[in-house]
């Protein structure tokens, strides 16, 4: 079992898009490997910006969202005695999925405001918190994906402090090779301190576009100087934005006609899948 973050302190660089579409990969792999008993994936939001939650939770601009009995912030504040399964959902995506794909209940109001309370709380677990809550459903999944927001904060700690690797996703533009090593500084950081068996698993170069000389020589750089670590590249497209408007990941918007595959014939899907099978053989 693998408990993975997506994590940079830049914005805008497809850490949720990565979160999103390779749960949904993996949740749709898990369920074509054993029908039967379809392993299940969890998903934790941990950006108050909670755009990967609302994803699962039917769509961003749907007003009506399924509630359970408590928060994820309720668990992080130490705020309930309910059990942790009690802000568990399940989502309806993937699409062809057994309903085999988990999310925790939460809120953007909820979420800045834990990350409020754990900046001013001089507490000595303040880093532990997500660990913690986690224990306690960890036997029923295969998979756990942890979205982080764009700031090195008490939410991005607890995400990689609970995680047993981590993926940076970066558009190979402007300062993204100095933002690598901002990150890496981070994570060794929470290496040392915190979670020595934490590991980077990949870098996941993202929003790339190919006829852009100044990112294909990044993106060879990238390779160059991270050899081994960089993942295969997603490019900006416009089935993203649009996936993201409709509510869906990218496989249940541009879904495959066989089945058991997660490649369709939309490039989309073909470069996250490749994604998927990478990062999946580097995590076991």
């Amino acid at each position: 079992m693998a408990i993975i973050s997506f994590a940079n302190q830049k914005g805008g660089v497809g850490k949720s898009t990565a979160a999103i579409n390779l749960a949904s990969a993996f949740a749709l792999k898990a369920a074509w490997r054993s029908p039967e008993n379809p392993g299940r994936i969890l998903v934790v939001d941990m950006d108050p910006q909670c755009n990967t939650y609302r994803t699962f939770a039917g769509g961003i601009f749907m007003q009506d969202f399924e509630t359970a009995e408590a928060t994820l912030s309720d668990f992080l504040g130490f705020r309930t005695d309910q059990p942790f399964s009690s802000a568990i959902l399940t989502s309806k995506l993937p699409h062809r999925g057994p309903g085999n794909l988990d999310y925790v209940f939460s809120t953007p109001a909820s979420m800045k405001g834990i990350r409020n309370e754990l900046a001013g709380s001089g507490a000595a677990d303040a880093g532990y918190r997500l660990l913690e809550t986690l224990e306690e459903v960890l036997y029923r999944y295969v998979h756990i994906i942890i979205d982080t927001g764009p700031v090195e904060d008490w939410l991005t700690t607890n995400a990689l402090v609970a995680s047993t690797h981590v993926v940076i996703p970066i558009e190979p533009a402007g300062f993204s090779l100095q933002g690598i090593e901002e990150i890496m500084a981070y994570i060794r950081k929470i290496q040392h301190r915190m979670n020595p068996n934490l590991r980077v698993s990949g870098i996941l170069p993202s929003r790339f576009h190919s006829n852009i000389s100044t990112q294909r020589d990044i993106l060879d750089l990238l390779n160059s100087s991270y050899s081994g670590l960089v993942l295969p590249v997603i490019t900006e497209r416009a089935a993203f934005f649009d996936a993201v408007q409709a509510g869906l990941d990218i496989f249940s918007y541009k879904p495959a006609r066989a089945r058991q595959r997660l490649k369709s014939s939309d490039p989309a899907t073909l470069e996250f899948a490749a994604v998927a099978n990478e990062l999946e053989k580097r995590i076991q």
